[in-house]
């Protein structure tokens, strides 16, 4: 069977998990060099300002790193904003963007994700392979990407990639792997990030910032720091009503985060089986998948096959299956 095409959306706004990992044995941790880290990082900001895209969350580990970003509908810029655009990757943009139809492709690849990734990562293979004095393919197989729905499926994602280091039992705290946007929030210098004002709705009495760390300590079942108050209640049975009715649902490595293709509400993920089988795609696929975690469902369009041994979160041991 022929391999499943990436899910983008060209012609609206679309928000996005996006992790890559690198080639090599395993055991190799190159993210671990700071220097290392810190240019990843730049690069990713380079190209965020270059594209039309912005990040809601982030985290870099030892040998893959985590992206949240949105990325704008497609649209046609003048020859000036492709100009300004093009002066951030080339020095001199008349000498590459010569024709008329090469300055129509540079404009659609500005918004497109694939075109994103691929820069982003090219350039980084190329001066860690010359930094380091090494030779090969630096990623590993294609990155993978899924498609964010509702709000509540952007702020679970943004959530389940920062507590990716105490998953790792690496930190206790999110905010104190200073490699994510959880730690940048933290110290306040999360300026070039989504505003959480435009992710999460402020409640009356609890502001924006508030909301947001309470939400991420209940998904990961931390309890909050001493002299910092505790889980308000409201907030505990916002969370009951969508599902979680205890705290730590994101404490567990769950992969339709990663390779569920499209995950969202019941709704929109019907809308999107019925694009592809339009397309010819997923001819079986009739139905949401629905994946049960501690009393919360969501649903993707990729379905899990698992093979629970005893005592196993059935979200562990999972292997893909396609429809």
């Amino acid at each position: 069977m022929a391999r499943m095409p990436r899910i983008k959306r060209i012609d609206e706004d679309g928000w996005y998990h996006l992790c890559a990992r690198v080639a090599g044995r395993s055991g190799w941790f190159p993210f671990e060099d700071p220097l290392a880290r810190m240019k990843l990082l730049m690069l990713i900001k380079k190209y965020l300002e270059v594209f039309f895209c912005e990040a809601a969350g982030f985290c870099l580990m030892g040998n893959h790193y985590h992206l949240i970003s949105k990325f704008e509908a497609f649209r046609t810029l003048s020859r000036e904003e492709l100009y300004q655009r093009a002066l951030k990757l080339y020095k001199n943009p008349n000498a590459v963007l010569v024709s008329d139809r090469q300055w129509e492709r540079f404009n659609r690849r500005l918004f497109d994700i694939s075109e994103f990734m691929r820069s982003l990562q090219s350039e980084y293979a190329k001066w860690y392979n010359r930094t380091y004095d090494r030779k090969g393919a630096f990623w590993g197989d294609r990155f993978k990407s899924v498609l964010l729905g509702e709000n509540q499926s952007i702020m679970d994602a943004v959530f389940y990639v920062e507590l990716n280091p105490v998953r790792a039992k690496l930190v206790e705290r999110p905010e104190d792997w200073s490699w994510s946007s959880a730690y940048l929030r933290e110290i306040g210098d999360d300026g070039w990030l989504t505003p959480l004002s435009e992710l999460i709705p402020a409640a009356a009495e609890y502001d924006v910032e508030s909301n947001y760390k309470y939400r991420l300590y209940y998904r990961g079942g931390i309890q909050t720091k001493a002299g910092t108050g505790f889980i308000p209640a409201k907030i505990v049975a916002s969370e009951a009503e969508k599902g979680f009715r205890r705290p730590g649902a994101f404490s567990q490595k769950i992969k339709y985060f990663t390779e569920g293709l499209v995950l969202g509400s019941e709704i929109q993920i019907r809308d999107w089986i019925t694009r592809m089988r339009r397309e010819m795609y997923y001819l079986r696929r009739r139905h949401p998948i629905s994946h049960h975690l501690d009393g919360a469902i969501h649903y993707t369009l990729r379905e899990q096959r698992c093979i629970q041994k005893p005592n196993d979160s059935p979200v562990n041991h999972c292997s893909m299956a396609r429809g």
